[in-house]
């Protein structure tokens, strides 16, 4: 067992963890359909194996004199849990209900793995479901696990080659070149774009002072003649799908803003080619700014994103709180866009896996518009914090974005593709208001380790600040 400082990536997602239901809005379920024979031993097996190969699947995180600190074990049990719904016709709705409780609930963080699963076996296969914590995953990371547990599954034998430790090396070289400014230039190239993204109005986000992780989720899919257009505009502009997505989603946003401007957040995938077949969480989100002309052709506009996003992915993304100048991470957009790509069927012998969509109830900021693209669909999800956007807002937004793809061509003026709403747009549900003291005891019983105040070389946790204030208080009570 060794213990190590937390990467840039890591110490952001950790601080999110801290805030309440910030730990559950950040667990990530897998959930795979496989059809066929299936082997619970065998599967079990190869989880273990594909954690023991992953040292990141063995690291816990909490705090060590008052700061956040990373600690790998040589060896952990892997949670599994077989359910064996077989000889009877299960409901779809107590099937649905089973994979909500499965993929539900969060981790605790000093006992890894920060990972479990659920197998429900049916008649003609399972159903299995895979929860991680995004302090030890990302989208390339979930890509990697699923090759390495099939090929696993598949062959009995543990990967091939000693416990890989190439997260550890990533995250001490990040901080080295972080400690030494090697990262200055890009650094304020992405403070620059911050600035110019942040300053983007908008209509679709209120702006209480508490982020509840409450969400809701709405979704569109492309298939068939749509699928086909979006991918052919991409081949005849010579981009990505993934911008011509981005350029969808910059055209609604600047439609239901100011009409002209859109600034959101993307997930970066961060990996230098020598790290692609690791597993942890690499990704960070980049801040894009795309000035949205309503008379001008969309070719324009997915132009002008390209251009972004291509420089974006040659640039080693930071996390925001470095972008900021402060020492601490904290929430930075309130939009957000995600592109992953997914196989649609995988066949081993005598097993046909597909993936399944899971409905949440979280959201890790107030919009992400979240595509995840197959051979053949594209899925366009939004999901929303329940306390900062409209049901009818995030529905009529999703709509807006479906239609701007499915009718574009490189000649369509963007004005001809959304006219802009004229509604108000704002949230239907109360804001949340939390009080001081009931937001430090909420800090105290989640991590009374983590430091608190610092004032010089004094350095208190939570359990310290709450343990002297109720002194004064008693104090101050006691003179009346």
């Amino acid at each position: 067992m060794r213990q190590r400082e937390l990467s840039p990536v890591e110490a952001a997602l950790w601080t999110e963890c801290q805030s309440a239901g910030g730990a559950e809005a950040y667990v990530i379920p897998y959930v795979l359909r496989l059809r066929g024979e299936v082997d619970a031993d065998a599967l079990h097996a190869a989880l273990r194996h594909v954690v023991a190969r992953h040292e990141v699947l063995r690291t816990g995180y909490g705090w060590r004199d008052g700061l956040p600190t990373a600690t790998v074990h040589d060896h952990v049990d892997v949670p599994f849990t077989a359910n064996d719904l077989r000889g009877g016709a299960a409901p779809k709705a107590d099937l649905d209900a089973r994979i909500r409780a499965a993929s539900a609930g969060g981790f605790d963080f000093h006992r890894p793995p920060l990972l479990r699963a659920t197998l429900l076996l049916l008649d003609d296969g399972a159903v299995f479901c895979l929860v991680l914590h995004h302090l030890v995953t990302d989208g390339r990371s979930r890509e990697v696990l699923a090759g390495d547990l099939l090929a696993a599954y598949a062959s009995g034998q543990a990967p091939a080659g000693p416990p890989d430790t190439r997260y550890a090396e990533w995250s001490a070289e990040q901080l080295r070149d972080l400690g030494a400014d090697r990262l200055a230039e890009h650094r304020d190239v992405w403070r620059e774009r911050l600035a110019v993204a942040q300053r983007t109005p908008d209509r679709l986000v209120t702006r209480p002072g508490t982020h509840s992780y409450r969400g809701a989720r709405v979704v569109r899919e492309l298939v068939g003649a749509d699928l086909a257009a979006v991918r052919r505009l991409a081949a005849t502009r010579r981009t990505t799908v993934a911008a011509v997505l981005a350029a969808g989603w910059s055209v609604a946003l600047a439609r239901f803003g100011d009409g002209r401007h859109a600034g959101f957040a993307m997930a970066s995938a961060n990996r230098p080619t020598r790290y692609i077949d690791v597993v942890g969480s690499f990704a960070a989100v980049v801040p894009v700014a795309v000035e949205v002309d309503p008379q001008a052709e969309f070719g324009a506009v997915l132009a002008e994103v390209t251009g972004t996003l291509r420089d974006a992915m040659s640039r080693p993304a930071l996390p925001l709180h470095l972008l900021a100048g402060d020492d601490r991470p904290r929430r930075g957009f309130d939009t957000m866009f995600v592109h992953t790509t997914v196989p649609d069927t995988v066949r081993l012998p005598g097993l046909t896996i597909t993936p399944m969509p899971v409905a949440g109830q979280t959201a890790k900021g107030a919009l992400l518009l979240s595509v995840t693209e197959a051979p053949e669909r594209i899925e366009l999800m939004i999901e929303y914090a329940a306390n900062r956007v409209a049901a009818e807002t995030a529905d009529s937004l999703l709509d807006t974005v479906r239609a701007v793809l499915t009718e574009a061509t490189a000649a369509t003026r963007v004005i001809d593709l959304a006219p802009r709403p004229v509604e108000a747009w704002s949230v239907a549900e109360p804001v949340d208001v939390v009080d001081v003291v009931s937001a430090v005891r909420s800090w105290v019983q989640r991590s009374p380790d983590a430091t608190a105040v610092v004032a010089g070389d004094v350095r208190w946790t939570y359990a310290e600040l709450w343990r002297r204030s109720g002194v004064v208080a008693a104090r101050l009570a006691g003179d009346g």
